[in-house]
């Protein structure tokens, strides 16, 4: 859980059971698209 993350407002003031978010890497060689190897749909 981190601070002001919209998965954290969809479990609390929602009432959703189960919330997620998806979080992309943001440094590196790639930024924020990772290597073909890396992808998990093609």
């Amino acid at each position: 859980v981190t601070s002001g993350n919209s998965a954290d407002w969809a479990y609390t003031e929602a009432g959703i059971k189960y919330s997620y978010a998806i979080e992309l890497r943001d440094n590196g060689r790639y930024g924020f698209v990772p290597p073909d190897p890396d992808m998990l749909c093609r």
